[in-house]
């Protein structure tokens, strides 16, 4: 009987050597590991990072028009928004009529180019806006807010930041009926989340840091400051402090 060549006893020796290592790793695989109904570990977002609010995006007077006029809007929550008494004679914007609310809602009647007096570089020049009028509710008569600002040949625009296009209560509608009940009724209750909070509550005023969910935020409520402390994204302490 003739030795077996060389080559052939190199692939057997390699071939056993690869089923040696194969067996020592599935030997060493924790148990279940290759069972497919075994639950791997993994981490579930929050509801919330699921919705996607619509966005807009006008870029001059007659885009402004044709996305807002005849449509209605709600504030979202964020920086302290001033509007301003409309009338015959157009805006007053020497004179701040208030602060919308949060989650306001506007009925917004059209959009009309005004001018603002801005300092650059020491310079006072006219530059134009856009304005959007609306009616509402909660205060009788037409007012104005700005939404656009002149940026070359066109507007820059804020509306993004500003509005929501559609009722925050369908877009959160997986929120439970006593968190909305809360909001609705602009209180900070145990166990909300912070965007809850700021629904609820409105701009913050100052915080102890960017962390969002592990942090106090002060806010200026309606009988003076309301300081509120989140911890994993839930309120653990509600403070009422004096004005």
């Amino acid at each position: 009987m003739r030795p077996a060549p060389l080559k052939h006893i190199f692939i057997l020796g390699l071939c056993l050597g690869i089923l040696s290592v194969s067996s020592l790793l599935t030997s060493c695989s924790p148990p279940g590991s290759g069972d497919a109904n075994t639950k791997q570990a993994s981490y579930t977002l929050p509801a919330d990072n699921y919705v996607t609010p619509r966005k807009i995006y006008p870029y001059d007077l007659k885009s402004g028009e044709k996305e807002l006029s005849g449509k209605t809007v709600w504030v979202r929550p964020g920086a302290a928004q001033a509007y301003y008494r409309y009338g015959a004679q157009g805006a007053d914007t020497k004179h701040r009529a208030g602060v919308l609310p949060t989650l306001g809602r506007l009925d917004v009647k059209g959009v009309v180019v005004d001018k603002v007096l801005v300092t650059i570089s020491g310079l006072k020049i006219w530059r134009e806006q856009l304005l959007a009028i609306f009616t509402a509710s909660w205060q009788p008569g037409e007012f104005a807010v700005p939404i656009a600002t002149e940026s070359a040949d066109s507007f820059t625009f804020t509306v993004n930041d500003q509005f929501f296009f559609e009722d925050p209560h369908q877009l959160y509608r997986h929120w439970p009926p006593e968190v909305w009940a809360a909001v609705d009724r602009h209180e900070a209750k145990q166990g909300m989340n912070e965007l809850q909070v700021s629904f609820a509550l409105g701009p913050e005023v100052t915080s102890s840091g960017d962390d969002f969910g592990w942090r106090w935020v002060r806010y200026s409520g309606n009988d003076g400051p309301i300081k509120v402390v989140f911890k994993d994204d839930q309120v653990v302490k509600i403070t009422q402090e004096s004005r």
